[in-house]
């Protein structure tokens, strides 16, 4: 029993000397925030925004040299995860934000670590108006290529960034919305209704966003077939449109209401809460073959916001 307090005691003494001058591990170099990245972007004052990358060196000493360091973009990357993700199901693969749309700023993919420091900031610049396509699910993979020092970290030199795009309705709501029959005169049978309690509403501009019909949602292999858009006006008054003309969609109702309440945890702080009201018919054969299917219901989400100055 002495032995074993004699030996911890000389740990602790050791663990408790802040002059160590041998480095316990290996020296790496990674990207600070690295694999799965859910990268928000607001969309409600520009479509132009910058997206900051840092590269760290880890380790148990300071770092007395600079480290020039090589970034790129890497499709590679992003196939692999795909097929890991979705493996031959290609229509959900997620897209490589286009070079049109996000770039390296000022040689941003060549940036230094300077010594005496352990992390160096770079820049992409993103344009989502250049976007094409604005109904992809898209990711811009960076990944470390090259290091003048040390070595790249072999788990965490790399990174998918997951665009998603925000404005002021967009994000992830909860509630209720019931999907329909209907009979011949258009009225809904109550009865075995489908349960939709999630929807998602995806920003495309500052005013726009869109979401699936019905139960559809972004794990359907036919997901752009059901897209419906959601714009609004400077006055909150709601078009609804569908992207697909076979859906027959018509639009019943679409309202929005806001409410606000103080943050009791920080008076910088209130919380915004949005409901959406929808009522709206749309063609679905496989479901209702004979008569549009009615969408009814409302849903509703809050968030924590800066209060307005």
């Amino acid at each position: 029993m002495k032995y074993v307090s004699l030996s911890i005691g000389a740990l602790l003494c050791y663990a408790c000397n802040d002059a160590l001058t041998d480095e316990l591990f290996e020296k790496q170099v990674l990207l600070t925030k690295n694999g799965w990245i859910e990268q928000y972007i607001d969309i409600t004052e520009s479509e132009q925004s910058d997206l900051s990358i840092a590269v760290s060196v880890n380790g148990t000493t300071d770092n007395d040299r600079n480290i020039n360091v090589q970034l790129k973009f890497d499709s590679t990357n992003l196939v692999d995860y795909n097929f890991e993700k979705y493996r031959r199901d290609s229509s959900l693969y997620y897209l490589q934000l286009p070079s049109s749309v996000v770039s390296f700023k000022n040689n941003g993919d060549r940036i230094t670590v300077p010594a005496g420091d352990i992390r160096a900031i770079s820049h992409l610049a993103l344009d989502i108006s250049k976007l094409e396509d604005i109904y992809g699910d898209y990711v811009i993979p960076v990944t470390i290529d090259a290091v003048s020092e040390y070595k790249k970290a072999d788990d965490y030199h790399k990174a998918l960034y997951h665009i998603v795009l925000k404005n002021k309705f967009s994000g992830d709501y909860s509630g209720e919305l019931k999907v329909f029959k209907t009979d011949s005169r258009g009225n809904s049978i109550t009865d075995n209704p489908i349960i939709v309690n999630t929807k998602t509403l995806y920003a495309i501009e500052k005013q726009r966003a869109y979401f699936y019909a019905a139960h559809y949602d972004r794990s359907e292999w036919e997901r752009d077939k059901y897209i419906i858009n959601f714009t609004m006006d400077e006055n909150d008054n709601i078009q609804l449109d569908a992207l697909n003309p076979d859906l027959g969609l018509v639009q019943e109702k679409a309202a929005i209401t806001y409410s606000i309440s103080p943050d009791r945890n920080d008076n910088r702080y209130e919380i915004l809460a949005i409901e959406i009201e929808l009522s709206y018919m749309i063609s679905l054969p496989l479901l209702s073959p004979q008569y549009p299917v009615r969408v009814q219901g409302k849903i509703n989400k809050s968030e924590r916001v800066l209060k307005q100055q």
